[in-house]
């Protein structure tokens, strides 16, 4: 058989494409169909979000706690057990459930230092059950949704800047070289064997924070929310399997044929490393949005605190051999060069831009969604950093958690400027005569 000539081929072609446009309404439909599917889920969801009710309290702390971030941890376990996600057709596509999540908060108003959770109102007995039973004497104020801190300022950053103040807001990520499975240093790494002497790796973040003048406000959220599936603990397993296999040696033996031997080598971290990620995915494990602000007068700005404040206390936590967190500059509002040498393009919106998606996101305890329609509709004009805003979302366990949130141990508590209790308080004693024998009528408060 003899090769077609070459206009018979491009005829061919032609022909071909010319049945591909007239059929588009054939092909297209698919495409509509995915489109019409994602939107959809998009919107139900964002509806469930918009109806869930939410409890705010102040966690006011005790002068004294003698319980280890351990206690944390456990608080944040019952938290996990409170996972929810949609069960059928229905609770996915029509009322558009999603797991829900809360917030851990630290504060600062000029100093001052103050704790906040969020949750929603029909989870929070649960948590509010978990931290009295691990923190006794801790004392928790409801807050209601008119005095939430974030209305201490105006509800959109351009109201802010009128003022005028100065503001700067970023989120913090792990390194983004490395699977989030690779753990960071933990309390446990900074635990000593005498209670008095235990370091708390908190100490550094509370110390940024009472540095704030009376002109400076920093606001950190920690949002949370419990990882549904095992898609985690088989990320974790894949990254131990390709760790062991660059440590595989294989070789061949004439007698026996070909072998292979799996050898760890201590001495570079790899035994160390596996045991370190196979601890990570074996607990409870959230995904983890943190995210701060810093707020103040164009006076008092300062540049370089706002920048690196909450990054260098965090940095404590870095391991080289397992992971650190990262200063994540598609979120920030500070807009860079490009590769270190070209000028950015619209510096002036993109840095507005930035300003108002930081702060509403801030304000509505914005978490990032999962599909690509909810990503896309996120997106606003000039603000660039779209894999940025997407990667800001990372995963910790609830040892990683308690480490970088908890309440201050006994050490730290030497700081006047935690928001403390004064008095503790305490139930009537027992035997108390509250309500008297019967027919007894003259106690105190007793209508005659």
């Amino acid at each position: 058989m003899g090769d077609l000539p070459i206009s018979s081929i491009i005829d061919g072609i032609a022909s071909f494409r010319s049945w591909v446009i007239s059929v588009w309404w054939l092909w297209s439909l698919p495409i509509l169909f995915l489109v019409a599917r994602s939107l959809w889920l998009a919107y139900v969801r964002e509806w469930y979000r918009q109806h869930l009710v939410w409890s705010m309290f102040e966690l006011k702390i005790p002068r004294e706690i003698l319980r280890s971030p351990r206690a944390m941890e456990q608080v944040l376990a019952s938290i996990f057990a409170l996972i929810n996600a949609p069960g059928n057709i229905k609770e996915t596509w029509w009322d558009g459930e999603v797991t829900k999540w809360s917030s851990l908060e630290l504060v600062s108003f000029g100093g001052e230092i103050r704790f906040f959770m969020r949750a929603t109102k029909d989870n929070w007995p649960m948590v509010q059950a978990a931290l009295y039973s691990h923190y006794p004497d801790l004392e928790l104020v409801e807050i209601r949704e008119s005095e939430d801190y974030i209305h201490r300022m105006p509800p959109t950053a351009d109201e802010v800047l009128k003022i005028p103040r100065r503001l700067f807001g970023s989120e913090s990520i792990l390194d983004p070289n490395k699977s989030d499975v690779y753990p960071i240093r933990t309390y446990v790494d900074f635990e000593e064997s005498e209670e008095d002497f235990r370091l708390d790796p908190f100490a550094t973040l509370l110390e940024v924070l009472g540095k704030c003048s009376s002109q400076e406000e920093l606001w950190l959220q920690i949002l949370i929310r419990p990882i549904v599936g095992d898609w985690w603990k088989k990320e974790g397993e894949a990254e131990i399997e390709k760790i062991k296999e660059r440590n595989t040696q294989r070789f061949v033996s004439t007698e026996f044929g070909e072998s292979t031997m799996t050898r760890l080598y201590p001495g570079f971290g790899d035994a160390e490393l596996i045991k370190a990620i196979d601890k990570k995915i074996a607990k409870p494990a959230f995904e983890t949005v943190l995210r701060y602000l810093y707020i103040t007068t164009p006076e008092a700005y300062n540049s370089n605190f706002a920048r690196r404040g909450v990054s260098i206390a965090l940095n404590q936590h870095a391991s080289k051999a397992f992971n650190e967190f990262n200063y994540n500059k598609g979120a920030a509002t500070r807009v860079d060069y490009h590769f270190g040498k070209i000028p950015p393009l619209f510096p002036k919106r993109r840095y507005l831009a930035r300003q108002r998606k930081i702060y509403r996101h801030y304000r509505e305890r914005y978490i990032y969604p999962h599909t690509f329609a909810e990503n896309i509709l996120e997106l606003k004009g000039f603000h660039f950093g779209i894999w940025g805003w997407k990667s800001s979302r990372m995963v910790l366990n609830t040892e990683e958690l308690a480490t970088i949130y908890h309440l201050p141990t006994k050490p730290v508590m030497s700081a006047q400027l935690i928001h403390k209790v004064e008095a503790r308080k305490m139930g009537p004693p027992m035997g108390l005569a509250i309500y008297g024998e019967e027919g007894e009528s003259d106690l105190p408060g007793m209508q005659k």
